[in-house]
């Protein structure tokens, strides 16, 4: 089993999501900082890969997965729902009950170059006002040649495809009146090898964003 790399553990509010190791397999109690969602929809599968690093979380009383994905197309305008689904291993029930969890939701802004976000609800959140949903915002453009599906903006003086995707999510969240926004340092740097042969990376930061009414 390919592990999730571990980066700077915080001491921030955990938010159920579990770093699985390569001998045993074992779920762990970590942060936000350490969590990169899966290529394959199957978390196990021998060939998988860690990819997006998730950027933002939504929490509150209507922050399920259908309650994330709503807001984010009522503020944003990403309306696409559809898109290749990812694994990313999370709290199912409480305690130390950790399992892969395809992806619930995912908005996106086009199908061409595109603003995406897939999301993932946290089963063990499940009683309100508690509910937890993380997202992996990100830019993304379309590859024609060689045709390799989307990749990510690479890193530049203005951060990646990552950093735009969690800024335009935040923005247009806190425009809609959501403002009570925590951005941290949660420290998920890792750069991957977009299709394009660029690289791309988070600058480490996170947000959490309210969620306390529906849309």
């Amino acid at each position: 089993m390919i592990a999730l790399k571990v980066f700077a553990t915080t001491t921030a509010a955990l938010i159920g999501i579990a770093c699985v190791g390569s001998y045993p397999a074992k779920a762990l109690w970590i942060g936000e900082s350490e969590f990169y969602s899966w290529s394959e929809e199957i978390c196990t599968a021998a060939d998988a890969e860690q990819v997006d690093p998730v950027g933002v979380v939504f929490q509150g009383s209507h922050a399920n997965g259908l309650g994330a994905a709503k807001a984010v197309q009522s503020h944003a305008g990403w309306a696409v729902a559809t898109g290749d689904k990812q694994g990313l291993f999370v709290n199912m029930f409480g305690g130390g009950n950790y399992g892969c969890r395809s992806t619930t939701y995912q908005r996106a802004s086009g199908s061409l170059g595109r603003f995406h976000i897939r999301l993932w609800f946290i089963p063990a959140s499940k009683e309100k006002p508690k509910l937890k949903t993380v997202g992996t915002p990100h830019h993304e453009d379309v590859v024609a040649f060689p045709p390799c599906g989307h990749a990510v903006d690479s890193n530049g003086p203005t951060g990646s495809g990552f950093d735009w995707g969690r800024r335009e999510v935040s923005e247009r969240m806190f425009e809609g009146g959501h403002v009570a926004q925590i951005n941290q340092y949660w420290g998920n740097t890792a750069n991957f090898k977009q299709c394009d042969g660029d690289w791309a990376g988070s600058n480490g930061t996170g947000v959490r964003i309210p969620l306390n009414h529906a849309h």
